[in-house]
């Protein structure tokens, strides 16, 4: 299997290097220090699990809008600190306003008011799939 953006897996200790046949393999890349919003892909195959996937690098040289790159930039800080990702301003300001419909304000209060799902029971991950059923029925 050949994938992007699957650190989190490794880095999460979900699944290890090397273990139960996984091999894990990274493209190289170079971020030259001078010039920190660049990346050099080098074309060459290393052993090993990434230790970045330059993926904020790669949205700003993609040209993607500065509010999205600096979510991301907000959303990488909190999750290696360890802390429960907050929703963006917008999100806020929905609930805030009533503008999301109920249902769908209980879904993402519930979805929000877990710092992790990881140790989520399947009672409650079941549940929170019913409520998004609901809606998409409703829709």
């Amino acid at each position: 299997m050949c994938t992007t953006h699957f650190l989190e897996v490794f880095s999460r200790q979900l699944l290890q290097d090397r273990d139960n046949g996984v091999r894990a393999l990274r493209m190289a890349v170079h971020i030259p220090r001078d010039r920190c919003d660049m990346a050099e892909p080098l074309f060459r195959l290393e052993t090993g699990v990434a230790d970045s996937s330059a993926g904020i690098v790669c949205a700003k040289m993609a040209g993607l809008h500065r509010s999205v790159v600096a979510r991301a930039q907000d959303i990488v800080v909190a999750l290696k600190d360890g802390k429960q990702v907050q929703p963006c301003k917008e999100v806020q300001q929905a609930i805030v306003r009533r503008m999301l419909a109920p249902a769908a304000d209980d879904i993402l209060r519930t979805f929000i008011s877990r710092p992790t799902w990881g140790d989520a029971s399947n009672e409650e991950i079941s549940e929170i799939l019913k409520k998004v059923a609901g809606i998409k029925s409703q829709v």
